[in-house]
């Protein structure tokens, strides 16, 4: 009898464990709809997929379909356009993880430059990586974990390209206070099931 309810109580806990992981997701922006005007079409991208997105040369960071000439997304048609000439894009979240994401510059072969993206919990930089693109997509990794902001400053020629964005989110982690409820219910429920049998 006392095993059943050790085990009960066990498999209570690992399914309160199991609902403090983390979720992951590639942002490939494809869920958002555009009607191309002039072979260029945009939208501002503030807040989105349980992030809020800042920056840019002048103060945004704008989504745009891959119709005009020069510019495509490394998967499907859309991506996150980043003006260059040193433009910086903030990504920012709860509890995140920057796995990896595509980038590329735009328009002209001579679009290089490097980028530094650097990771912050509250104000302290917790880690950085700087590399160089040119104007073919490359996947570069990061594994920034436990995080709630990403900058992304480029010092380049022209417009930076961002798709397949791949982060994690961790669910918050349970606070004493749901264990305790938890001890609690199956401790009800033991009691219960005791008293049936004796009656």
């Amino acid at each position: 009898m006392i095993k059943k309810y050790l085990s009960a109580t066990l498999v209570g806990l690992s399914l309160l464990a199991a609902s403090s992981s983390s979720s992951a997701k590639v942002i490939d922006f494809e869920d958002i709809n555009f009607s191309p005007s002039g072979g260029f079409s945009g939208q501002d991208l503030t807040q989105r997929y349980g992030l809020n997105f800042t920056g840019g040369r002048y103060g945004f960071s704008t989504l745009t379909a891959t119709s005009y000439s020069g510019w495509g997304a490394h998967s499907g048609n859309n991506y996150a356009w980043g003006d260059g000439y040193n433009m910086g894009i903030e990504i920012s979240g709860n509890n995140i993880t920057l796995n990896s994401f595509w980038v590329r510059g735009a328009l002209m072969a001579d679009d290089v430059g490097s980028i530094t993206v650097r990771a912050f919990k509250g104000s302290k930089a917790v880690a950085s990586k700087e590399f160089s693109y040119t104007e073919t997509y490359h996947l570069e990794t990061f594994n920034f974990a436990g995080i709630d902001r990403i900058l992304i400053t480029s010092r380049g020629s022209g417009p930076v390209l961002l798709d397949d964005i791949d982060v994690g989110f961790a669910s918050p982690v349970p606070e004493p206070a749901s264990y305790a409820m938890l001890l609690g219910g199956l401790g009800l429920l033991m009691l219960a099931a005791r008293r049936r049998k004796s009656s």
